[in-house]
């Protein structure tokens, strides 16, 4: 972190990880700028601190050390998900992942989790999706959407898996009260009509970003084309259309840094990888793509420092 620089979100975290709970102005030299939107992603910051005691000096260590596990586990799961190892590492290799584990985000542990709970619900298992789910909701919220594919594809067990969204609510409402602030769960500044975040990108971008777009566009229409040949399940495929209807209405805010649109855009990379991992036809260009694009990134990223 540098002095006088507004930095990035992984400082909140690191923040949340030394005083969960803390309403002090000022932790570990970090402000917090809206509060309850920071702290309502609690569940990746709680496991740090649990595990580093809230010492300074071990938090950054245990960040990075849970991310890179979470990254196997989320291997392991789609590998098992799939019957096909292939379609793990794929899963893994993901590019956002690389944002997620150079500034310390959540993702990695939002979608270890969302990918326990599909496996779980692929099994008929609810209560413990259910209780995964939770956790992965107050990861991070976008997960909300995996409870809705869930419940629309699982009508019969919906009741289940009202569980995470009656926890997130609580949590907030609680956030709400505890920082005397007036309650509002979403704000409209978030979002755009469909494709007007993505389409105002185009107008002052750097190259690179172009290219990210275009291949953001590529693996769209691969998706698009395995869905018929696909063995993914229902619950796959609508959760992939929900991210993909949460991405194309993002405000213009999300797209204008070079690559951090790849961070809102995890749940569709994720569970659209699937998709294309249980179609025969496409399964080998999904990985070459997603391959391809994280090795070119991580590239870049370490020749430009």
């Amino acid at each position: 972190m540098e002095r006088n620089s507004p930095g990035y979100d992984g400082q909140f975290y690191y923040r949340i990880a030394l005083h969960p709970l803390s309403r002090e102005a000022r932790v570990g030299g970090i402000r917090f700028d809206f509060p309850v939107y920071r702290i309502q992603r609690i569940g990746y910051p709680l496991l740090i601190h649990v595990l580093s005691g809230g010492n300074s000096r071990a938090v950054p260590w245990c960040m990075l050390i849970v991310n890179v596990l979470a990254l196997a586990m989320i291997a392991g799961i789609a590998a098992t998900i799939t019957n096909r190892v292939l379609a793990g590492l794929t899963v893994a290799l993901y590019p956002g992942f690389l944002l997620t584990l150079s500034r310390d985000l959540v993702e990695a542990v939002e979608m270890c989790l969302v990918l326990g709970a599909l496996w779980l619900v692929l099994r008929r298992r609810y209560w413990v999706a259910a209780v995964l789910l939770t956790l992965a909701v107050l990861t991070k919220e976008t997960a909300l959407l995996f409870v809705i594919a869930a419940a629309v594809t699982n009508r019969r067990y919906a009741l289940h898996l009202a569980l995470p969204v009656v926890a997130w609510v609580g949590w907030k409402l609680f956030l709400f009260r505890w920082w005397h602030l007036p309650i509002r769960f979403f704000s409209g500044e978030d979002f755009a009509l469909p494709f007007v975040g993505l389409v105002r990108r185009f107008y002052d971008v750097p190259p690179l970003a172009m290219i990210e777009t275009a291949l953001l566009l590529v693996f769209a229409l691969i998706v698009a084309l395995a869905l018929r040949t696909s063995a993914s399940s229902s619950v796959v495929k609508v959760g992939w259309l929900l991210y993909a209807a949460l991405l194309v209405t993002l405000g213009s805010e999300f797209w204008w840094e070079d690559w951090s649109f790849l961070r809102a855009a995890t749940g569709y990379g994720v569970f659209g990888t699937l998709i294309a991992a249980e179609s025969p036809r496409w399964s080998g260009v999904m990985s070459a793509l997603v391959g391809c694009s994280s090795l070119a990134l991580a590239v870049h990223l370490l020749s430009s420092g």
